[in-house]
């Protein structure tokens, strides 16, 4: 099911089509669909640049903190915004559901397991 995601070898090169697309995507179609202010932070969040809280969030969950961090963070995330916070830790969710590598839900939760 995940194949096509894998990095190597012809992975990394279908990621960076899919994040190329997305921004060019972005760039032509953004304007008319959202505000300037979500419209920065999409093109922000495909070249890699993330707000504080996010940024925080998504390094304990791929290991490059304590763990027992992680509610606290997730926390901050959620209070982020009117309802950024939230929203954005469900695409989280949903990104760790499509993505190979491990899951914080554990295997079970991803699809098509």
């Amino acid at each position: 099911m995940t194949a096509w995601l894998h990095l190597f070898p012809g992975g990394a090169g279908r990621w960076n089509g899919f994040f190329a697309a997305l921004r060019a995507f972005l760039e032509r179609e953004g304007a008319g669909r959202t505000t300037f202010v979500s419209l920065t932070m999409l093109l922000h969040a495909a070249s890699g640049i993330l707000s504080d809280p996010l940024y925080g969030l998504l390094a304990l969950l791929i290991g490059h903190a304590d763990p027992v961090e992680i509610p606290a963070a997730a926390r901050r995330m959620l209070a982020y915004g009117h309802s950024l916070g939230a929203d954005t830790c469900l695409g989280i969710l949903m990104g760790y559901k499509i993505v190979p590598g491990p899951c914080p839900g554990g295997e079970a939760d991803r699809i098509g397991s």
